[in-house]
């Protein structure tokens, strides 16, 4: 074994390191793609219920009491239209809504509106029951064409939401998501043709 030369201490070390270093740099890569994953499945899962908590209350609006109701999903709010602990099971367990039920004015006419965070909003109700941000015309409309419309407004709040500080919910991608729609109403009976 003359001549034949072994690898020295200082050599191991080094290669260690490097190999220590690597591993690391993998494995961190890795932590964060699982971590958008889980981002982008509660993104998703929440839009679902979303659009689930807000169809539902457009068409079933006197479900809710006017004002604030809140739940879990499953809700426990009755349904004509869908059984959500059936449908949904414990998959979206953790998850709550709120859907705030406001009577306001529409065909036509400008109405001040709370919109998600206490901003008021002046929109403008069309013919069609659709809502847009109030501009100058809105002040050209005349009384006779006001209707009794219903606005909702429906917020979702991921898992876990309350246990976490404003600064955490914004690390970790867990904010509140919410959407609004305006419902015409059909006419009041005590109002006559």
């Amino acid at each position: 074994m003359d001549g034949e030369r072994g690898l020295t201490l200082l050599e191991v070390v080094i290669a260690l390191l490097l190999f220590a270093m690597m591993a690391m740099f993998l494995l961190s890569g890795q932590a964060r793609a699982a971590d958008a994953i889980l981002r982008a499945r509660i993104e998703r899962e929440m839009a679902e219920l979303l659009r689930l908590r807000l169809d539902l209350a457009a068409l079933e609006y006197e479900e809710y009491r006017e004002g604030t109701t809140e739940g879990e999903f499953p809700s426990d709010v009755s349904s004509r239209i869908v059984d959500e602990a059936e449908a949904l099971g414990d998959r979206f367990e953790g998850y709550r809504w709120e859907v705030t039920i406001t009577e306001t004015i529409g065909a036509g006419a400008a109405s001040t509106v709370e919109i998600e965070g206490g901003e008021s909003h002046e929109l403008l109700f069309t013919e069609e029951g659709s809502a847009a941000e109030d501009d100058e015309d809105a002040t050209s409309v005349q009384a006779e064409e006001v209707d009794r419309m219903i606005y909702i407004l429906v917020t979702v709040y991921p898992p876990r939401y309350d246990e976490l500080t404003e600064e955490e919910r914004a690390d970790a991608g867990m904010q509140a998501r919410s959407a609004w729609t305006a419902v015409h109403l059909p006419p009041d009976e005590s109002e006559g043709p």
